[in-house]
């Protein structure tokens, strides 16, 4: 099993705010969300209940039991199946989305110990998908493939032993990441997005509770359903990168580009810039692009430091100036 350190970054970002729409679940305790290109599916863990939303009219479609387990966890949708876990366990289900059952997995020979949520990495590179396991007992996102049969599961994330964490999302063209819903006594951070090198960020938002989280389909990564148990609704939010507030943090407006989103190539500028900056370019999973000093004015091409042509989606251009201020501008790259 392939294993990965977990390096915590030393700038960490919160992410701006916007709810999209909204629409109200019907019974009790939503313990996981996912998505297909058609509805939101939740899974009850009162009812014992599986329901298909259409998340913008707010309509339940699709309602069936869950079979297999009398309490599940966690919610994944992949390949027109939908897998969900026994709370407590290792062990695995899937049902097709007609409400019919297929089986079971017991994962413990892997190394996973109880499963608390369940996401899909979508990565671009169709053999290296897995469906993402959150094991609250051994802290450990898991990486777990081939679909369908589940013989093997990599260390994806390595989450500290006091995080109480629920369901997790996959990654839309963020491979190695993903959303985490959080018990947390500060609301800000009841939504945390974790990588494969560490913590990255919190969605900025003061939720009462989290429970389930889902990546939105058609989408990049920075829209996500989200169940909130204490309001029995689920949100469509849009975070776009922040940073926090803090006394050694510019705003985002200080940060200008000439176009947004971008083809070709996108100009980054700064005023009243102090000595010795550097600005990095930054893709969804936190990796470095390329590094380079500012001066106040850069342009970017769209490719990676050693000239590598990169493909469309969100990037980051990160500003750090000597005294130890930073800012971050989201940049949308279209091909």
């Amino acid at each position: 099993m392939k294993a990965f350190t977990a390096i915590l970054f030393c700038v960490s970002f919160a992410y701006s705010h916007t709810i999209i729409t909204t629409f109200d679940v019907p019974y009790g305790y939503i313990t996981g969300l996912a998505t297909d290109d058609n509805l939101v599916w939740a899974i009850d863990s009162i009812t014992d209940s599986v329901y298909g939303f259409d998340g913008w009219a707010g309509t339940m479609e699709e309602f069936f039991s869950v079979v297999g387990t009398g309490s599940p966890v966690g919610l994944a949708y992949v390949d027109s199946m939908l897998y969900y876990a026994e709370s407590g366990t290792a062990i695995l289900h899937a049902m097709n989305t007609n409400g019919s059952y297929i089986g079971s997995w017991d994962l413990s020979g892997l190394e996973v110990q109880s499963i608390t949520g369940l996401g899909w990495e979508h990565a671009d590179d169709r053999n290296d998908t897995g469906l993402l396991i959150g094991d609250i007992g051994s802290h450990i996102i898991w990486k777990a493939h081939p679909i369908g049969s589940f013989t093997e599961a990599d260390t994806l994330i390595v989450l500290p032993d006091t995080l109480n964490f629920h369901d997790i999302s996959g990654g839309f063209y963020s491979e190695g990441g993903c959303w985490i819903a959080c018990e947390s006594s500060n609301p800000y951070y009841r939504m945390q997005y974790w990588t494969e090198w560490g913590f990255f960020g919190t969605a900025y938002y003061d939720f009462s509770s989290t429970c389930g989280v889902a990546q939105y389909m058609p989408y990049f990564w920075d829209h996500i359903w989200v169940s909130v148990p204490s309001e029995l609704k689920v949100y469509l939010d849009w975070y776009g990168m922040g940073v926090e507030d803090d006394t050694n943090a510019m705003t985002d407006t200080d940060l200008q580009c000439s176009e947004n989103p971008f083809s070709n190539c996108v100009n980054i500028t700064l005023e009243g810039l102090s000595e010795g900056a550097c600005i990095r370019i930054i893709d969804v999973t936190g990796r470095t692009i390329l590094e380079s000093p500012f001066d106040g004015s850069f342009t970017w091409n769209g490719e990676s430091a050693n000239g590598i042509y990169l493909s469309s989606g969100c990037y980051f251009a990160t500003v750090i100036q000597e005294n130890g201020e930073v800012g971050s501008i989201r940049l949308v790259l279209l091909r």
